[in-house]
């Protein structure tokens, strides 16, 4: 399992990603200079002696959300997610209705 720790850095309005890996009994810690390193497994990471795999400026973020989203067949925003859920439901209840009227 991987785990993405990411930490927003206000003063220079980026985030810092860093990627963990858990697959075996340790944690590696993969750094941003491509650099492999073994981390105390109970610690989630440690961003003090590691670079991040990735900065990204706060206006990107979204970009890259969205990108994943599409990617990875996730709804891009939320508000679109309820949206469906909304009509969903309503095709449900219309169901409903037509059912229980020919009872």
């Amino acid at each position: 399992m991987f785990e993405v720790h990411i930490q927003h850095d206000w003063p220079s309005r980026m985030y810092r990603v860093y990627l963990v890996d858990r697959r075996q009994s340790r944690a590696l810690l993969h750094r941003g200079d491509g650099v492999v390193k073994e981390i105390d497994p109970v610690v989630s990471f440690a961003s003090d002696f590691a670079a991040p795999i990735m900065r990204l400026p706060e206006e990107a973020a979204p970009a890259l959300l969205g990108a994943l989203a599409r990617q990875l067949g996730a709804v891009e925003h939320p508000e679109q997610l309820r949206r469906d859920y909304e009509a969903e439901r309503g095709r449900v209840d219309k169901f409903i209705d037509h059912l229980v009227g020919h009872v």
